[in-house]
């Protein structure tokens, strides 16, 4: 199945832009603003301790983290259960796209968890505590981030559930009235 399926689709056209899209909003974006929070933080005379203040920020930072993680596995796993293909003729390019749309708001959430280190950092100026936030956004990232071998099941899955007739929304399954053929 596998097989026939590599000889029918691109599987690296399906993977390669939601990719993409990640590596640029979960390790692009957070490495610079990591490096940021490196510079100023050698270059700033405050040498933080940690207050308890400072530590119950750290931790509902890493709660919001974890709440996030756990959503972004959630929104991956029901968004890429849904049917995606609009026509039967048409289920590379549609696959491609629903791939991409439903991987944008996980890779936001977990773009997010960077984001609270940023913040933290600027809170705080600890810069360790601030690092493990950023560490954790780019572990879920490599736990959520699209492989070759889910692209692969998912297209057996869209192709089952549009042999079945389940098309997504706005889709017209194997007729289109625009084909005069």
């Amino acid at each position: 199945m596998s097989l026939d399926i590599d000889n029918r689709y691109n599987l690296t056209q399906i993977v390669v832009k939601p990719l993409y899209f990640g590596m640029l909003v979960n390790i692009i974006v957070p490495a610079v603003l990591l490096f940021i929070c490196y510079f100023v933080h050698q270059d700033d005379p405050y040498i933080g301790v940690g207050s308890d203040n400072d530590r119950l920020l750290y931790y509902v930072f890493c709660g919001l983290a974890v709440v996030d993680a756990a959503l972004a596995l959630v929104l991956r796993r029901n968004a890429l259960r849904k049917p995606m293909v609009r026509s039967e003729r048409s289920i590379q390019d549609d696959v491609t796209a629903g791939v991409l749309k439903a991987m944008k708001l996980p890779f936001l959430l977990i773009a997010a968890i960077s984001l609270y280190g940023f913040a933290y950092f600027w809170i705080t100026r600890l810069f360790q505590e601030s690092l493990i936030l950023f560490l954790v956004s780019f572990v879920v990232f490599q736990a959520v981030r699209p492989r070759v071998g889910a692209a692969r099941k998912i297209l057996a899955r869209q192709e089952k559930m549009a042999k079945e007739g389940k098309f997504a929304p706005g889709g017209s399954g194997g007729f289109n009235p625009v084909d005069t053929e």
